[in-house]
């Protein structure tokens, strides 16, 4: 019989409205951080470390601490933004996501139970719950830092689209940041070659978001940051030799022009053109 996670205190602290959930924020309570403390600690009292890594995902979010917290808001709200929705911390519209999310996360951990699970959910489950908190709001599913990668690269082959995800609550569970990692890398190339215009889009504004909090970066840098390089076929000594060739390697797929943000196109119009045919992610 497979062991499940307690929902008795998750329930009792998600058991609340959305006003006592904002007034509780303002007076210095956060509740969506509370109960994923929590769910961190049921996937650590049943061994199931993608239920803890995924809760402190979550909570790092909810605080907006760490580089993976920062890196996801920040994402959010970009996307956001061309959507006219104000989603920055502490805005009423991200409350409104961070409680929505704690009340989806617990309907659908209870339905996994109901089945006989453990309470873990997948990579499809966790962007249903995403676009049911962001539907909330009047934002798209992609809203969510994961749903374009995994919704995806999942109607190519499920099976990659729920290593990716795993492979990202692994890199959390060590302390990574879950974007610059080998084989998260080496997934996406699979999708790259076939995705739509959509996959452009997030990586332009994944981009945007590194590019608009400079405290991410260098929390990410080290062994992650050269893993990254690796993966790509740089050493640390060629970065240099890479950024030069960046134009030729944007202008390889017709759908980039179009969507690359002003910051970036000011930094390409200073580049020599140079041709490469080679997948986005693979130089």
């Amino acid at each position: 019989m497979t062991q499940s996670i307690s929902l008795t205190t998750l329930s009792s602290i998600a058991g609340i409205t959305f006003t006592q959930f904002k007034t509780d924020y303002n007076n210095g309570t956060n509740r969506a951080s509370l109960y994923y403390t929590e769910l961190s600690s049921q996937g650590t009292a049943i061994s199931n470390s993608n239920i803890s890594n995924y809760a402190e995902l979550a909570k790092s979010v909810t605080a907006n601490t760490g580089t993976n917290g920062k890196t996801a808001n920040a994402y959010s709200a970009i996307v956001a933004d061309e959507n006219s929705v104000d989603l920055s911390v502490g805005s009423d519209d991200w409350l409104r996501v961070q409680f929505e999310l704690m009340q989806a996360d617990l309907a659908e951990r209870t339905n996994e139970i109901s089945l006989g699970n453990s309470g873990e959910l997948n990579y499809e489950n966790t962007n249903d719950i995403h676009e049911i908190a962001f539907d909330a709001v009047g934002l798209p599913p992609e809203t969510y830092t994961l749903f374009t990668p995994t919704n995806g690269l999942g109607d190519v082959e499920p099976a990659l689209a729920q290593a990716l995800f795993e492979d990202v609550l692994v890199d959390v569970g060590l302390g990574d940041n879950m974007l610059m990692d080998g084989l998260g890398i080496d997934i996406l190339n699979d999708w790259a070659d076939t995705t739509s215009p959509e996959y452009w889009n997030w990586l332009k504004n994944i981009g945007q978001a590194l590019y608009n909090d400079p405290t991410i970066l260098p929390t990410a840098a080290g062994d992650e940051l050269q893993d990254f390089f690796d993966v790509m076929g740089v050493s640390i000594e060629g970065i240099s030799d890479w950024i030069d060739n960046l134009p030729g390697i944007l202008n390889s797929n017709p759908h980039v022009r179009s969507l690359l943000p002003p910051w970036m196109q000011d930094v390409i119009g200073g580049f020599d053109d140079a041709t490469n045919t080679s997948s986005p992610l693979v130089l």
